[in-house]
């Protein structure tokens, strides 16, 4: 008669181990995909940051190696000209109410 006691502990230890086992590994497979949509989202940085950085240093080497490319980029963002360059600048008309 001592085998029913031990039978039945040892079903409720199942039953409670089982039922454990699945609560966590629900929560662990939710944090999983969480870590895998983080990932996607970072490789997803990863490579638009890559093509960003070939972006730039394609522009450094044109700036270095084009003196063309260097003098549009000078004249344009900054206001220099040449010696004996001038500059008209056109007023806008204004507009009519």
């Amino acid at each position: 008669m001592q085998i029913k006691p031990l039978i039945v502990g040892l079903s409720i230890l199942l039953a409670g181990w089982v039922t454990y086992t699945t609560a966590v590994s629900s929560r662990s497979a939710a944090q999983i995909r969480d870590l895998r949509n983080e990932v996607q989202k970072r490789e997803a940085d990863n490579a638009r940051l890559e093509t960003e950085i070939r972006e730039l240093k394609t522009r450094l080497r044109d700036l270095n190696e084009r003196p063309e490319i260097k003098e549009k980029l000078i004249r344009e963002d900054l206001g220099y000209i040449k010696k004996d360059e001038l500059i008209f600048h056109f007023a806008q008309p204004a507009a009519q109410k």
